[in-house]
């Protein structure tokens, strides 16, 4: 197994912070009060976690590099 060049600052990407809140918030659904959940359909609940992943899925697949500025766009100071 070969892990991506930029694992330690996987923690920013948004793939990795979608699917964690994705996960978050389907764990802390399953330990909501009764009356809590009754405020909240699962299917509304299961349309915002699946929409929280497509996120993550998405992120994967968008480049995350910090954009280079443009040094034509730059000031020059004499």
């Amino acid at each position: 197994m070969k892990l991506i060049d930029e694992w330690r600052t996987a923690w920013k990407f948004l793939s990795v912070q979608a699917n964690v809140l994705g996960g978050a918030m389907a764990s802390a659904y399953a330990t909501f009060y009764p009356q809590l959940k009754d405020t909240i359909s699962p299917s509304a609940m299961g349309y915002l976690t699946g929409a929280v992943f497509a996120l993550g899925v998405i992120g994967r697949v968008i480049s995350q590099q910090p954009k280079e500025p443009d040094e034509s766009k730059a000031e020059v100071h004499p």
